[in-house]
């Protein structure tokens, strides 16, 4: 039986779109091939179980410092080097987002053990905090750890084009691209005409996903109610703001099938990030939902949203555009259905777990020859 670790800090129960990336990644895997066995290191960020079996994946959760929550964790030494000494024999590690720890670590260990290792990347641009002293030492960190650590690994994915383009350019190495497949059961069709248009952000609840501008733009399109999903130190702040507006409410951290249920009943998605993305799965997931979609020309979000196309882009940073963007969503409903309907189309006619899931087989080694 052949078995794959996959380290990840952030995994479920947290709410993120490089987590989601592995976790569609491996179910599909393990459906598609239940003989495999699949462990999952991560990091107990949630304080859940250290122990669960997951859609058929077996998770090992160890205690960690929240760093910066929902962002970057760090594990407890002893802790993980028990976890490391106790679980060996895998015949390929899997590491998620170069500037995670594990991503550092776990080409040292896969050399220590004789183990084939691969990274998927998902980020298109040097991290940032909005801290200007926590995007200094992330600047430094990227300079020398990350590109150093890259070199070590056997194969290099990336999550899409321009990521692949940034790895390429700013460390030489070269990465083929596996977009993120089709989540969950959605269909081609129609959604429900609601009496109140429906205006839904689901991701992390942080500074550089440009919440706050989301919800002063809640307070002047009030005929739209606006629902945030999702987890960040942002929440209570949110929640307060949100008991003085009628058209806002703040579900917190939900679960996935909870989300998508929410988007097959919602008009559009909103995405005024200004954070350092690569292809955010919710955009992929509000599409396959058939949501009309505005977002900033952040990251990779262009490969997939094409401006009056398959949704509606606007510049980073530019508040007055991306207000009135989603003003005219919410006023022209034949827009919305039009430009929802071509990104749903558009998702299940390029998005399939089948490629980044050849790319992990192919990187499996033979049978051993006796």
């Amino acid at each position: 039986m052949k078995k794959i670790l996959v380290i990840t800090p952030f995994f479920y129960p947290h709410l993120g779109g490089s987590q989601q990336y592995m976790e569609g990644l491996y179910v599909f895997l393990k459906k598609k091939h239940p003989q495999l066995q699949i462990d999952v290191l991560c990091y107990n960020t949630d304080k859940t179980k250290p122990r669960e079996l997951y859609r058929g994946l077996r998770l090992y959760r160890i205690p960690a410092w929240n760093v910066l929550p929902g962002q970057f964790a760090l594990p407890k030494l002893f802790p993980l080097l028990k976890f490391l000494s106790e679980h060996k024999d895998y015949d390929l590690i899997h590491t998620s987002t170069r500037f995670f720890d594990s991503s550092w670590w776990a080409p040292l260990y896969a050399k220590l053990t004789g183990t084939k290792i691969v990274l998927t990347d998902h980020c298109a641009y040097h991290p940032v905090s909005g801290n200007k002293i926590v995007d200094m030492v992330v600047g430094i960190v990227e300079a020398t750890i990350v590109r150093l650590s890259l070199h070590f690994y056997d194969d290099v994915f990336s999550e899409n084009k321009k990521t692949a383009n940034f790895l390429k350019d700013n460390f030489g190495i070269k990465s083929e691209v596996a977009y993120p497949g089709i989540f969950g059961n959605s269909v081609l069709g129609q959604k429900p005409k609601n009496k109140r248009v429906k205006v839904v952000y689901a991701g992390r609840l942080i500074k550089t996903k440009g919440i706050k501008d989301l919800i002063t733009i809640a307070k002047k399109i009030k005929e739209a109610d606006f629902i945030f999903a999702g987890e960040g130190p942002l929440i209570k702040e949110l929640k307060s703001e949100a008991k003085k507006l009628d058209n806002v409410k703040i579900l917190g951290g939900i679960p996935q099938k909870e989300v998508m249920e929410l988007f097959k009943t919602s008009d559009i998605f909103a995405y005024p990030s200004m954070h350092s993305e690569g292809l955010p799965l919710a955009i992929v997931e509000a599409g396959q939902s058939g949501m009309a979609v505005v977002a900033t020309e952040s990251g990779a979000i262009n490969e997939v949203i094409k401006n009056n196309k398959t949704g509606i882009l606007v510049k980073r940073k530019d508040f007055d555009a991306f207000n009135r963007a989603l003003k005219k969503l919410v006023e022209d409903r034949i827009l919305r259905e039009k430009l929802g309907n071509n990104l749903q189309k558009f998702i299940f006619d390029n998005f399939s777990w089948d490629k980044a899931s050849k790319l992990v087989l192919q990187n499996l080694p033979e049978p051993r020859r006796v």
